[in-house]
């Protein structure tokens, strides 16, 4: 296991204090989701992705997905993609987080090949993509 800063340390302590702030699904609880993704952990992911299936704040649904995005975790990016795949109400959102997260060319073709047929995601997939 790698050995962690002692800001990191404290960051990892911290999810479960700073998770509190998500409720409000707010201007603070956008800060509290980026202050957890940073952390970079599995736990951050998973803080996340419970309040993302429970939220009903159209803003914070999509707000959500980003901070997912930028845990960096191989998990992750698998539940987004799996929004997508699903064609769920937070798919758009999943699409936009995964293509601003700077994907491989690979995830990129699979994302594309993923929303292909369906006209809405193909739009966010076309509106997101880099480089257009």
């Amino acid at each position: 296991m790698p050995t962690l800063t002692c800001a990191a340390c404290t960051l990892f302590s911290a999810i479960p204090w700073v998770s509190r702030f998500l409720e409000s699904a707010d201007d603070a609880a956008a800060e509290a989701a980026l202050a957890i993704a940073a952390t970079h952990t599995k736990q951050a992911f998973e803080v996340l992705r419970r309040q993302l299936v429970k939220v009903g704040d159209p803003w914070f649904i999509s707000v959500l997905p980003s901070a997912i995005a930028l845990t960096r975790q191989d998990a992750a990016l698998e539940f987004l993609l799996e929004e997508v795949r699903k064609e769920t109400p937070r798919a758009e959102a999943a699409i936009e987080a995964i293509l601003r997260s700077l994907p491989s060319a690979e995830i990129t073709q699979r994302l594309e090949e993923m929303v292909s047929g369906n006209r809405r995601l193909e739009r966010a997939f076309a509106t997101n993509k880099p480089g257009r």
